[in-house]
Order: C-alpha cells, then structure tokens, then sequence
C-alpha cells in the first residue's frame, strides 16, 4: 500500500524516551563488541546455513556427549548458542526498524523538497525584485545549485 503524506512530530518527551529506550537496550547488553575490519576479514563467514549447522552440532553435541573433544566445555558452547540466536533475532528486528526508518525519512525528506523548492524560487524572485534581506537568502542557498563542470575528454 502506499503511504499517504506523513504529517507527524516526535515530542520532546518522545525523543528522550526513544534515546533512553536506546541507552536501556545498550545496556542489557555490556557484552557487545566492535570488530575492525581486519577482525571481520579474518574470521569465517557466517552465511545463511551457519545457523542451522550450529543447531545441529549443538544437537549431536547434546545428545551424544561422546562426540565432544574434553577441550570444549559444552555448557559454553550452548550458551554461546543461545546468545547467537537471541542477537540474530534482534538483529532482524533491528533490519526491519531501519528500514522503517530509511524509508519514513526519505519519504519526509521528499515531502519537504517541494516547498523547500517553491521558497527557494521565491527568494530568487525576491532578489529580482530587489526584496530586502533577499540576496543574503539567496546567497545562503545558492551552493546547492551548483553546477558541476564537465571535465573536457
């Protein structure tokens, strides 16, 4: 469906309850990391199976104990599990609320582009007219129109 023109406002007071929900989130969760590029690179790709493969071992593992090398404490792996699918989880809901995001602000950011455009024409006509305060408006808003030069071949 759609969207029909968003005519909305976030209140004072929702604005800071979203950024204190944000800082409650962060910290139930004090255990999250960044990885450097070189940390990403350098560790396996997780792709769509590796979910499914982590279940099933965690699986084996759990039912057949005999499989599992003395080395691994078991009871950390399954914990471990569990963390990787709770924060696939809300990864996916954090997907789907960018998303939502994204596309609300491109569709208010092309809502205010019509009106932004009709003021800045009118301030164009208003330094013709010789308006006061007009070319200092002008003057303001004339570099975002520039063209960029073509580089000769």
């Amino acid at each position: 469906m759609p969207y029909q023109n968003i005519s909305a406002t976030l209140s004072n007071a929702d604005w800071n309850t979203i950024k204190q929900k944000f800082t409650e989130i962060e910290a139930l969760m004090p255990f999250l990391v960044n990885l450097t590029a070189q940390e990403r690179r350098m560790g396996l790709k997780l792709g769509k199976k590796t979910e499914k493969f982590l279940y099933d071992v965690q699986k084996v593992a759990t039912l057949s104990p005999q499989y599992v090398p003395v080395y691994i404490d078991i009871a950390e792996f399954g914990k471990d599990f569990d963390l990787f699918l709770n924060l696939s989880f809300i990864e996916l809901k954090l997907r789907e609320l960018t998303e939502a995001v994204n596309d609300t602000r491109k569709a208010v950011g092309m809502e205010c582009t019509n009106p932004a455009l009709a003021i800045y024409q009118n301030i164009k006509n208003a330094s013709l007219s010789n308006v006061p305060g007009a070319d200092s408006a002008l003057n303001d808003l004339k570099p975002y129109f520039k063209k960029a030069r073509r580089k000769k071949p």
